[in-house]
């Protein structure tokens, strides 16, 4: 699995400059590090489309991949497992950050209909990976990412009427992370 990840991350280092969204403060493009986006406004819209959804894929994959390890670390004591999940909840938490720029700045994603899907995905596996570690240290970092999330959602309501019911269902399990969260 570790070899799989691996040739992602390749992958990641081998795309060429003009196909990444570059990052302000000296971030670093298709990474978690949280630095936000430097959106080349004067690019054509295709080209800053593909960047964006080439980065939204790589970090959805990411999540897709490491996601069954979020369950598997709550029951076990292997750093190694808990650290794949840890990175999925980054992932997801970077995925929700992008999301949330593009749509409170651009225009860029408003109607693409997958990215919202990417979303819904990114925002059930942060009250997942909650769930499964409600006192671990990346917690405080994944919940961020769920009230982000509800943003995102309510930004996307105004092109899909499901993002609206999806809004209601994550606010409704955020609710419910913090009754469980209250109780360990």
């Amino acid at each position: 699995f570790r070899e799989s990840l691996g040739e992602v991350d390749s992958w990641a280092q081998s795309v060429p400059d003009a196909l990444k969204t570059m990052r302000l403060d000296n971030g670093c493009p298709l990474s978690t590090d949280s630095c936000p986006l430097d959106v080349e406004l004067f690019a054509p819209l295709w080209l800053q489309r593909q960047r964006l959804l080439l980065e939204l894929m790589y970090h959805n994959l990411c999540i897709n991949l490491c996601r069954p390890f979020i369950f598997a670390c709550s029951v076990s004591t292997s750093s190694g497992v808990e650290q794949l999940g840890v990175r999925c909840a980054r992932h997801a938490a970077t995925f929700t950050r992008i999301m949330h720029q593009v749509l409170s700045s651009t225009d860029i994603l408003n109607g693409w209909h997958e990215a919202f899907q990417w979303q819904w995905n990114a925002a059930m596996t942060l009250v997942g990976f909650v769930l499964a570690y409600p006192q671990a240290a990346s917690t405080a970092e994944a919940r961020k990412g769920i009230n982000m999330s509800l943003d995102v959602l309510d930004l996307y309501s105004a092109s899909f009427a499901v993002a609206a019911k999806a809004a209601n269902i994550i606010r409704r399990l955020r609710a419910e992370v913090d009754r469980v969260a209250s109780i360990t």
